[in-house]
C-alpha cells in the first residue's frame, strides 16, 4: 500500500473479502493455469476489454457533441454501430472464433451493448459537459486517500466522467449481469467499494482535474442497459 506499490479498487475488494486469496493471487501470482480460449463464444474478459476500448475510442471522438445533445439520436446510433463493427473486424483476427456465425453474433452483441449505453446516456439526464473517458489516476504521480489506518495509495481508471451543472458524474461500465439493490441494502465491499473509491479519488483530485467536488457515481450494466 505504499507509493511504490499502489493498489487498485479490484485488488482492494479482494483484500477486504479474503486476505488469503489476495496473498495468493495478487502478491504471489498464483492463478488458474493458462488454457485454450473458448471458441464457441468469446471469453468474458476479452469481450469486456473490446467493449471498453470501443467505448473509449468512440466517445473521445463524439463525447462532446453527445453530451450537448447535438444532432439527431438516430444519426449517432448509426455512427456508433458502424464504428463498433469496424473496430470488431480489426480485432477479430486476434480471437479463435470457431466460425463466422459466432463471430457475427459477437459483433452484433458488442454493437447492441454499446447502443444500450448510448440510449441510456442520451435519455438519462439533461445536457452534460463531457469530461473524459478512461481517466487514469495514481500512475504518473501518487494518489493518496486518507483512512483510519493511514494513507492509502491507489491507482486505476475511471470509465466515464461528465459534468452536470455543479456535479461530476462518474460511471463504470460492466458487461456482466447486473446486481440490483434496494435503497436500504447495507454496503457490500465486493460491489460498492469500486464506486466509493472513485468518488473519494474524484474529490481528492478535483483541484488538479478542475472538476466539481460534488460527485455522483453509478455502474452501467451494458447487457441490460440499466
Amino acid at each position: 500500500l505504499s507509493a511504490q506499490r499502489p493498489i487498485s479498487a479490484t485488488r482492494l475488494a479482494t483484500l477486504l473479502g479474503c486476505p488469503h486469496r489476495h496473498l495468493y493471487q495478487n502478491l504471489l501470482g498464483f492463478d488458474d493455469p493458462a488454457g485454450a480460449l473458448p471458441a464457441h463464444e468469446i471469453e468474458s474478459r476479452t469481450f469486456g476489454n473490446w467493449l471498453h476500448g470501443s467505448a473509449e475510442a468512440f466517445w473521445r471522438l463524439h463525447g462532446a457533441a453527445l453530451g450537448l445533445r447535438e444532432g439527431a439520436l438516430e444519426t449517432h446510433r448509426a455512427a456508433l454501430r458502424e464504428f463498433a463493427r469496424e473496430r470488431f473486424d480489426s480485432l477479430r483476427p486476434s480471437y479463435p472464433f470457431a466460425n463466422d456465425e459466432i463471430a457475427h453474433a459477437t459483433r452484433e452483441e458488442l454493437c447492441d451493448q454499446l447502443e444500450k449505453f448510448l440510449l441510456l446516456d442520451w435519455d438519462g439526464g439533461t445536457r452534460r459537459e463531457f469530461v473524459d473517458v478512461e481517466r487514469a489516476f495514481g500512475f504518473d504521480s501518487p494518489c493518496v486517500l486518507e483512512s483510519a489506518a493511514g494513507p492509502l495509495h491507489v491507482r486505476g481508471k475511471i470509465d466515464r466522467m461528465d459534468r452536470e451543472s455543479s456535479v461530476l458524474v462518474l460511471r463504470d461500465l460492466k458487461t456482466g449481469n447486473g446486481k440490483p439493490r434496494r435503497a436500504d441494502d447495507p454496503p457490500d465491499a465486493r460491489t460498492d467499494l469500486q464506486l466509493a473509491l472513485y468518488a473519494r479519488v474524484a474529490r481528492v483530485m478535483a483541484p488538479q482535474w478542475r472538476t466539481p467536488e460534488r460527485v455522483r457515481v453509478a455502474y452501467v450494466y451494458t447487457r441490460r442497459g440499466a
